[in-house]
């Protein structure tokens, strides 16, 4: 089990992305990015899909995964999220750097399925990817 499970979700991606606890000014972004990206996992099936951390940042990596957590999903969850909220709210400058995060969610994203269905096979993960890439080249 990770250490990690009742560690507030907003101060830990605040720390991972360099920012002081106390300084509160961007939070709003924050939490709706990350409130966005557990919209996505619960659509994958690795957490409950109406979670959302309030405001005022409300909210425990434990709260997060209560009844959804297979072994050795929380870190892949912490990382999916963490890269998520980086390219929105603080991307790389490096645009090789921008493609590694997003190919590291595309794995993270598959082995949290398989992790937590154990079901999907990989050409019906390509066929995720090639829908989701559409949606996403839609949406540009």
């Amino acid at each position: 089990m990770s250490t990690l499970k009742n560690v507030s979700i907003l101060p830990w991606i605040k720390n991972k992305l360099g920012i002081e606890d106390d300084f509160t000014k961007f939070d709003p972004d924050i939490i709706g990015f990350i409130n966005s990206t557990f919209m996505e996992l619960g659509q994958l099936g690795v957490c409950d899909p109406f979670f959302q951390i309030d405001s005022n940042g409300k909210g425990t990596w434990d709260d997060l995964v209560d009844g959804y957590e297979k072994y050795g999903t929380l870190s892949g969850i912490q990382r999916y999220i963490f890269n998520k909220v980086k390219l929105s709210f603080d991307p790389p400058g490096n645009g090789f750097l921008v493609e590694q995060l997003k190919k590291d969610n595309e794995e993270l994203a598959f082995r949290l399925i398989v992790q937590s269905e154990g079901s999907m096979t990989e050409e019906e993960f390509d066929e995720y990817l090639n829908k989701k890439r559409a949606r996403s080249e839609e949406n540009d």
